[in-house]
């Protein structure tokens, strides 16, 4: 493709755009901004870090050794 076929598949030209057509563009297809979302709180992150079996499992394994007061296998040595 030569120079002017590329301007004309995009329906530009090298000089840019007017303020017509930037505010038919605008109006069609919005602003040019990326929508943003609120962070998500401190806990939703770290659950979503912790969630995997092999911590749910290590978790329990330790709730286990210290409801049955193995400190050392909880890793609580006294």
């Amino acid at each position: 493709m030569d120079d002017q076929e590329i301007w004309r598949a995009f329906d530009s030209h090298p000089e840019g755009l007017n303020e017509g057509e930037v505010a038919a563009k605008i109006l069609k297809h919005g602003d040019n901004q990326i929508p943003s979302q609120k962070p998500s709180p401190w806990w939703v992150h770290l659950w979503t870090c912790y969630r995997n079996p092999f911590n749910l499992l290590l978790t329990v394994l330790g709730i286990v050794s210290y409801s049955t007061e193995d400190l050392f296998a909880a890793g609580l040595s006294p």
